[in-house]
């Protein structure tokens, strides 16, 4: 049940809809047409900003009023994640607590929000959204968090984009928040506001300059080396090959969130396996490129795909043998065959000036 006349609700837009053409990945073969052809085109929809007076908010960032929920806080709109049962719950067995009535709390979060991926590129964009068109009152702005958002680019991110106040909230707790900004996602999960990530990118490139101790070059491998999940099988041959190429092997864990993103922001080319590593070509400039190793599944999982072309870098890919067929491109590790990974590094390293 979605709350749309229900109680005091305010829908202001934020950016109007458009129609979204991408460039198709650059070594694209025939045969993958249609895995891309999805999301090579896409009707990018209206959002909007929701004004709410006393509205409940659990901590998976849904808002909902009495026994509705509002879409727009919903990962999914048209999928809610409660039905009137669980809120019914909520309301009689959760602790309740009430928000301060004096300040002006904001919303940017939602169930999937904590990891690196999601931060940056659905609530880093909200949160951009809201700072773009409403500067005067970030500064008086209390944003709400979960509590367990304790890593360092939640923190350097939020000082970045100039929020100093902030609610922590906790799992089995019904807030009631007398005032609420709740920006609703810019785009469908795994799609962006184009403009809207080249501006986040532009704010990034300020707030974080280059450091002289993080610079690695501009040929980058991202190693899931110690990841429990979806690494590359044949490692040490992959990166013999890219070595000699004049690529540094990088694990990101190693580096703070400002280091990561200088060297990052000093990449022309990248190449990963599927993963939130990818998402860090958000520091890269217009015209780098980057290499997606992936498993081929049902083209749901394009994330950086359409990153990349929204970010203007040149999208390159190569389908990988999978260690289990059953499991999801989120689990499974891959079998790299390097001879065509060669080719397309050579396709995009022609032309690549060092």
């Amino acid at each position: 049940m979605l709350a749309r006349f229900i109680g005091w609700v305010q829908r202001r837009q934020l950016y109007a809809g458009q129609q979204i053409e991408r460039p198709w990945p650059k070594n694209l073969l025939e045969e993958d047409r249609s895995f891309f052809a999805k999301n090579q085109k896409y009707e990018l929809p209206p959002s909007w900003l929701l004004q709410l007076r006393e509205v409940s908010l659990y901590w998976d960032g849904v808002a909902f009023h009495g026994l509705q929920l509002y879409p727009e806080t919903l990962i999914l709109p048209d999928r809610p994640t409660h039905n009137w049962r669980g809120l019914l719950h909520m309301h009689l067995r959760l602790r309740r607590q009430k928000l301060s009535a004096t300040s002006q709390y904001l919303l940017i979060h939602d169930a999937w929000s904590e990891p690196y991926y999601h931060w940056m590129v659905d609530a880093l964009p909200r949160l951009l959204a809201i700072r773009s068109k409403l500067p005067e009152l970030l500064a008086e702005l209390v944003l709400i968090l979960p509590a367990h958002y304790q890593s360092d680019y939640h923190y350097q991110t939020l000082q970045a984009l100039g929020v100093h106040n902030v609610q922590r909230i906790q799992p089995k707790t019904r807030y009631v928040v007398p005032r609420l900004l709740a920006p609703g996602r810019l785009s469908r999960v795994a799609s962006y506001n184009p403009q809207v990530m080249r501006d986040l990118r532009q704010l990034l490139w300020e707030k974080f300059p280059l450091l002289p101790q993080a610079d690695l070059g501009d040929r980058i491998y991202i190693s899931r080396e110690r990841a429990t999940r979806r690494k590359v099988l044949n490692e040490s041959e992959v990166t013999a090959y890219l070595r000699e190429q004049g690529f540094a092997i990088v694990q990101l864990e190693c580096y703070g969130f400002t280091e990561q993103a200088s060297i990052m922001a000093r990449a022309r080319c990248l190449v990963s396996i599927h993963g939130a590593g990818l998402t860090n070509m958000l520091f890269m400039v217009p015209g780098s490129k980057v290499l997606e190793l992936q498993m081929k599944d049902d083209g749901t999982n394009h994330y950086y795909y359409t990153l990349a072309a929204d970010l203007g870098i040149g999208y390159y890919y190569q389908f990988c043998q999978p260690n289990d067929h059953t499991l999801t491109v989120q689990d499974a590790d891959l079998l790299v065959d390097v001879a065509k990974m060669a080719q397309v590094v050579q396709q995009m390293l022609a032309g690549h000036n060092t």
